[in-house]
């Protein structure tokens, strides 16, 4: 999910605060099992707290999603969690929470994950319950219309009465024309409205499958026997016989694009975004750390040319999508009263130039790193947020174990890495611009 565009962060999280600091989590704690089914368990056995967290995280996503048939993986999402024969709506979460536990659930991009925390005592209650869904979730007609309802209420509350959302999704419509990251995370309307019982069991079927899964529990349990239990209620689930189809690549961009649209609001805003590597490659850390240096909040170069020095914007920031394939690296601004969107545009390519040109300092470079390893010990909250990150790095990165290299890879990034980055992708053809004019503006454009 995502309300990105006042989002200064050194990575996008809809991977739940995905770098963890390696130091909070031991590493020869974390043990990994592949039930006969193909269902991947990752455990992390913990005894501090007597609570466990559950983590299944699917891979599926507005990723997966074809033409045609967007905002399928939100419609399975609310169906897995409307209940089954055994378990009716609104029981899972009943049950869970009279036991003082939580639940939560998302979709995304590159997964949907529905986790659960429970004391310790309950954990074998919250198991059954999780295979009886992950094996008896019915796809009813009237349960389809429900889901496509709820998902399209989602829709409107998150894109359609935001001010800066539609400037979020231009972004991605744009960037991306073969990807399916351009897809909105609810779909299109009339994608969505359409989808059938059949549509949505094949999707179900396919993606919400154990062996195209990942579970991850953290707390306090003891894993050599928990591993009985979950080859008990999960082993004779059936995994899904469908292949998995080839997601398209996005090709290079060969020239900017660029895209003017009609705000409501009358503070303007630009985003500026580059295409660069994703989570699943090498360069992710030394995207992490120059978009820190570039928008991590009040002391970053951005803020600090656009709001504090120049009072061009009341706000600005930027992002990097954390996403497993090919993604972007943008920056933002919400422009002051009476600011144009050129004066604005032009300032934001000069610092985006220098960083070609001339070295961070060593201060700077050290602080940004700083601040990304202090949000490594922030990230790790709990059990929640290991199993989360777990689950999310198996998925993403291809391996739990990726983790575990986040503090000493960003440490290794150089001033060089940087200006190697801002050479390579900060470049005109590589660039997609987008402009939110205030009405006033735009209708006199005409």
């Amino acid at each position: 999910m995502q309300r990105i565009l006042f989002k200064a962060s050194p990575i996008l999280f809809p991977l739940l605060s995905l770098l963890l600091c390696v130091s909070a989590l031991p590493q020869d704690k974390v043990t990994e099992t592949v039930l006969a089914n193909g269902l991947t368990v990752i455990m992390y056995e913990d005894h501090s707290v007597p609570l466990v967290a559950m983590n299944l995280t699917f891979k599926a996503g507005t990723k997966y999603e074809r033409p045609g048939y967007t905002g399928i993986t939100g419609v399975c999402a609310e169906i897995f969690q409307a209940g089954t024969a055994r378990f009716e709506t609104g029981e899972y979460d009943r049950i869970i929470r009279s036991g003082g536990g939580t639940t939560k659930f998302s979709t995304g991009m590159d997964f949907s994950s529905f986790a659960a925390t429970v004391p310790s005592r309950m954990l074998d209650t919250l198991l059954k319950m999780e295979s009886d869904r992950l094996a008896n979730t019915q796809i009813t007609f009237e349960k389809v219309v429900a889901a496509r309802q709820t998902v399209n209420i989602n829709r409107i509350t998150e894109l359609e009465n935001s001010l800066y959302a539609k400037i979020n999704q231009e972004l991605r419509t744009l960037s991306f024309q073969s990807h399916p990251y351009r897809i909105p995370r609810h779909g299109w309307p009339a994608d969505l409205s359409a989808l059938t019982v059949d549509d949505v069991t094949a999707y179900f079927r396919s993606y919400f499958a154990p062996n195209n899964a990942v579970m991850a529990l953290a707390g306090d349990f003891d894993a050599d026997k928990i591993i009985f239990n979950l080859q008990k209620y999960f082993e004779s689930i059936t995994a899904s016989q469908s292949k998995i189809p080839r997601i398209p690549e996005e090709p290079a961009q060969d020239g900017e694009r660029r895209s003017l649209l009609k705000g409501a609001s009358d503070l303007g805003a630009i985003i500026i975004a580059y295409h660069v590597p994703g989570l699943a490659q090498e360069e992710c850390y030394a995207i992490g750390v120059l978009t820190e240096l570039l928008a991590g909040g009040e002391s970053s170069r951005i803020y600090k040319k656009m709001v504090s020095e120049t009072d061009l914007a009341v706000i600005a920031g930027g992002f990097y999508f954390g996403l497993s394939d090919p993604s972007l690296l943008a920056v933002w601004a919400v422009m002051n009263y009476g600011v144009s969107s050129d004066e604005v545009e032009a300032v934001i390519l000069k610092e985006l130039n220098d960083l070609k040109h001339e070295p961070v300092s060593p201060a700077e470079l050290e602080k940004a790193k700083n601040i990304i390893e202090a949000d490594f010990y922030r990230g790790l909250s709990g059990y929640e947020s290991t199993a989360a990150n777990l689950a999310a790095y198996q998925v993403v990165r291809g391996s739990w174990r990726r983790l575990f290299d986040n503090v000493e890879k960003t440490r290794a990034v150089t001033a060089i890495d940087i200006m190697d980055l801002a050479r390579t992708y900060f470049d005109r053809t590589n660039r997609t611009v987008l402009i939110l004019e205030p009405p006033g503006i735009f209708d006199k454009a005409d």
